[in-house]
């Protein structure tokens, strides 16, 4: 919400019409259409900051590293109209491409005895710019074993648990998670 506040137009009208979009909320669900405290346009940010600076950059802390991204999406000398609409493609490509992989259950995960888990920032920032990578790269995926690779990943591989679960922005974690995403699609 602050971050919201101090920007400039340019981004807060992108982020509103990119969590705004169909491709989104069929990814993400409901819950996150008009969201009261802006976490649809925060995730949409987190997925730009990453496609845009990609997760080598990332160093030690979240807000300073989506501060700079947002930065870069209200001045039009770093992030040109012509670009701003290719992440536009990206970010629908990715969610798309993530609702076909994963459903209902994209960005989430798997469920437990609790019924269904929320949205996880860490699955959506790594998954969604690792999706948009494989649609520029004409991959074709086999979404049953991408989802099946996932959910190993997500119940067996402990230290991609700690990734997606503590300490979130560790850059170490950060990094193992992008690297998980990319070699399940196959593009390491």
């Amino acid at each position: 919400e602050i971050r919201h506040a101090l920007s400039g137009q340019r981004s807060r009208d992108f982020l509103k019409r990119c969590a705004e979009s169909s491709d989104f909320i069929s990814a993400v669900g409901e819950r996150f259409r008009d969201h009261v405290r802006m976490a649809d346009r925060e995730m949409v940010l987190r997925f730009c900051a990453f496609r845009m600076l990609g997760p080598e950059e990332y160093q030690r802390a979240m807000d300073p590293f989506l501060d700079s991204a947002n930065s870069r999406l209200d001045d039009q000398r770093q992030v040109t109209n012509d670009e701003l609409d290719r992440l536009a493609h990206d970010f629908m490509g990715a969610m798309r491409l993530g609702h076909g992989i994963f459903g209902d259950d994209a960005f989430r995960k798997p469920p437990g005895a609790g019924g269904r888990p929320p949205v996880n920032r860490a699955l959506f920032e790594s998954w969604s710019v690792t999706l948009a990578a494989a649609v520029d790269s004409d991959l074709v995926i086999d979404a049953d074993d991408v989802a099946a690779s996932a959910v190993d990943l997500m119940t067996n591989d402990y230290d991609y648990i700690d990734s997606i679960t503590t300490s979130t922005g560790d850059p170490r974690r950060v990094r193992y998670r992008f690297a998980k995403a990319r070699e399940v699609l196959g593009l390491s």
